[in-house]
């Protein structure tokens, strides 16, 4: 049940697979195209093909922005993207903090070990 004053977070999955094999985690062959489609404490409406398309349209348009903007060197600058989109991916938007763990087998400096 839930209690007044506490925020309760919610994790929705939506899917055109037949639903039994998705929560039995049974293996399916995918002749044609589906989708999973995942959404972190927002009910949206109910999914179908032509949302999921849009959504990923959004979301590629989003990254390659983001992308784009980014000042990089140009000496590496694949893998120094490559760093920093999973670097901005492991980021709380509200407060810009890093989940800390994940910078831990980044290299300091190129060609080197982690740290």
């Amino acid at each position: 049940t839930a209690k007044p004053g506490r925020i309760y977070e919610s994790v929705y999955l939506w899917t055109d697979l037949d639903p039994a094999a998705t929560l039995e985690g049974t293996e399916v062959a995918l002749e044609d195209e589906r989708f999973l489609f995942l959404s972190y404490h927002d009910k949206v409406q109910t999914p179908d093909m032509d949302l999921v398309e849009l959504m990923l349209q959004r979301t590629r348009a989003y990254w390659l922005l983001w992308s784009a903007r980014t000042h990089l060197p140009v000496q590496y600058r694949a893998e120094a993207l490559r760093s920093a989109l999973v670097l901005k991916m492991l980021q709380f938007g509200p407060s810009g903090a890093l989940l800390a763990a994940a910078t831990t087998s980044l290299p300091e400096t190129v060609g080197e070990e982690r740290n």
